[in-house]
């Protein structure tokens, strides 16, 4: 399974555990798209 996190002013204190745990980063919903794309090529 893969992870992706997603930046929010909440937890903006954990940016940088959040981006080393997590596969994905995004700081925005509309990169999700973008992401998915990634994850396909790298099925292979």
């Amino acid at each position: 399974m893969k992870v992706c996190a997603v930046d929010d002013a909440y937890s903006a204190y954990q940016e940088t555990e959040k981006r080393s745990l997590a596969d994905y980063y995004i700081t925005d919903f509309t990169e999700i798209e973008e992401v998915k794309a990634i994850m396909r090529e790298n099925e292979d």
